[in-house]
C-alpha cells in the first residue's frame, strides 16, 4: 500500500472513531423502542436521498449552536441569544425547539424525521465509507439503533463541515462541547481553523465535562474557573455568570418553604434519613415541605428511596418550570447531587449538600458539602459571579473581543 493511501485509510479510521466516541452523550441514549427507531432511521436516511436537498449555509460570523433547546436548556439559549453581536445565527432542530430558538438556522438532531432534510447520496456515501472502517459493531441493546445514530451522526459531520466552508464563520459558540449534537460543530471547526468557545448549561463534573474540546470556556464563578485549573483543562476558562438567572426580587409567601430538589440518582439510606431528618428540623420551624421533581421524572417512576422521600413531603411539585424564579424569601434549598443549589445560591437563598461524604459530586457542590450543617458562610458570587443582564452584558463583551480579535 503507497503511503498516500495508508495517510488516506489511517484518517478515515481516526474519523471515524471520534463519529463514534461522539455518540456518548446526548438526549438519544435514554430512549425507548429503539428497534423501531433505528428501523425508521435507515428508512428517512434513504427518503432523505431521494427527497432533499441540503441545508444551504447561512454567511455569519457566530453560529450559536444549541444542544438543549427545551426547559432549562431553552431559557439559557434564549438569554444567551440576548448576548450576540450583530450578525450572528442560532442553529437547533426546529422541530423540538421551544419557540424563542426555533427562528434560525436549522441543524437536525438525531431524530430520524429530522435528519431527512439533511442527508444526501454524497454525505451518506461517506458515512458508509467511515462506518466500513470502525471495527466492530455499535453497542448496546440495538444493533441496528446503534448502525442508525453511526451513519445520522456521520452526515451531520459532513454537513457541518461543508457549512462551515461555505459560511464564513470564525467563531462556534456551543452550550455543551461534548454533546452529539454539538460534537459536529466542534470538530468541523478544529479541522478548518475556526475558534470555538462553550458554555457550561450546569455543573461540570470529572465524568461528562472533561476533557474540554472547545477552545474557550465561559463559566458561572470563580469555584468553576478553580475546579477546571485543579482538573488539568487547557483551554481558556472565563467567568461571565448566569444569564439566565434573575435578578427580580424574591417572591413573599406567608410560608417559607424547605425545598427538597430531586436528581435523578437513587439515595443511599444514609441520605434518605439525612433527608428525613432535615425534613422534620424543617417542620419545626414552621416551613412547607416541598419536593421537587426532576423535569424528566414523573411521579410515578421515583424509585424505593425517593418514594419515602415524596411520602414525608407536604407537596411534590414538576420542576419543569425554571426554579429561581419560583423562589421566596425565606426558602431553603436542599440537594443531595442536583444543580438546583446553584439555582438558589444565584438568588442569595440558602442552599445546603446533604450527600454521603464518599458520594462523587460536581464542582461547586464539593465546596457546599463541606459547609453544609455548618456556621462557615458561603459567598454566593463565588458560585455565580453575576446573574441576568450584567451576565449577558459580560457574555457580550467576551464575544465581541473574541470575535475582533479573530479579524
Amino acid at each position: 500500500m503507497k503511503d498516500t493511501e495508508i495517510h488516506r485509510s489511517t484518517r478515515t479510521s481516526d474519523d471515524a472513531r471520534l463519529v463514534a466516541e461522539s455518540l456518548r452523550q446526548g438526549d438519544h441514549i435514554g430512549l425507548d423502542k429503539k428497534p423501531i427507531r433505528g428501523a425508521l432511521g435507515v428508512l428517512f436516511l434513504g427518503l432523505g436521498c431521494l427527497t432533499s436537498g441540503a441545508s444551504t449555509a447561512r454567511s455569519a460570523p457566530l453560529r450559536f449552536v444549541i444542544a438543549n433547546p427545551v426547559a432549562h436548556g431553552a431559557r439559557l439559549g434564549a438569554a444567551v441569544m440576548e448576548a450576540l453581536p450583530p450578525g450572528s445565527t442560532v442553529l437547533s432542530d426546529h422541530r423540538l425547539a421551544a419557540a424563542p430558538l426555533s427562528t434560525g438556522e436549522e441543524f437536525p438532531s438525531l431524530a430520524p424525521r429530522s435528519m431527512v432534510h439533511l442527508v444526501t447520496w454524497r454525505r451518506l456515501r461517506t458515512a458508509l465509507r467511515l462506518r466500513r472502517s470502525l471495527p466492530g459493531g455499535p453497542g448496546g441493546a440495538s444493533r441496528l439503533y446503534g448502525e442508525y445514530l453511526f451513519l445520522a451522526q456521520a452526515v451531520r459531520f459532513a454537513a457541518a463541515h461543508d457549512a462551515l466552508i461555505d459560511g464564513g464563520t470564525r467563531l462556534i459558540l456551543v452550550d455543551f462541547d461534548r454533546h452529539a449534537y454539538a460534537a459536529p460543530w466542534i470538530y468541523a471547526a478544529k479541522n478548518q481553523g475556526v475558534a470555538t468557545v462553550t458554555l457550561v448549561h450546569g455543573m461540570p463534573n470529572a465524568w461528562n465535562y472533561l476533557p474540554v474540546l472547545a477552545d474557550d470556556v465561559l463559566v458561572w464563578g470563580e469555584a468553576q474557573r478553580e475546579w477546571m485549573r485543579e482538573n488539568g483543562v487547557e483551554a481558556g476558562v472565563h467567568v461571565v455568570g448566569r444569564p439566565d438567572i434573575s435578578a427580580e426580587p424574591l417572591k413573599l409567601r406567608e410560608t417559607a418553604r424547605l425545598l427538597i430538589s430531586h436528581s435523578a440518582e437513587s439515595l443511599s439510606p444514609s441520605e434518605v434519613e439525612r433527608l428525613l431528618a432535615r425534613m422534620t428540623a424543617g417542620r419545626r420551624t414552621q416551613q412547607e415541605i416541598v419536593l421537587r421533581l426532576h423535569p424528566s421524572v414523573p411521579f410515578e417512576r421515583l424509585d424505593e428511596s425517593w418514594a419515602r422521600i415524596a411520602e414525608a413531603a407536604d407537596r411534590v411539585v414538576s420542576g419543569g418550570g425554571s426554579l429561581s424564579d419560583d423562589l421566596g424569601v425565606g426558602d431553603v434549598v436542599v440537594v443531595v447531587r442536583s444543580s438546583s443549589a446553584m439555582d438558589a445560591l444565584a438568588r442569595g437563598v440558602r442552599a445546603e449538600v446533604l450527600a454521603d461524604r464518599d458520594r462523587r459530586l460536581p464542582a461547586d457542590l464539593e465546596e457546599l458539602a463541606r459547609r453544609s450543617g455548618s456556621a462557615e458562610s458561603v459567598d454566593p458570587a463565588h458560585h455565580v459571579a453575576a446573574v441576568g443582564g450584567e451576565a449577558t452584558q459580560r457574555i457580550r463583551a467576551w464575544l465581541s473581543a473574541r470575535l475582533d480579535s479573530l479579524g
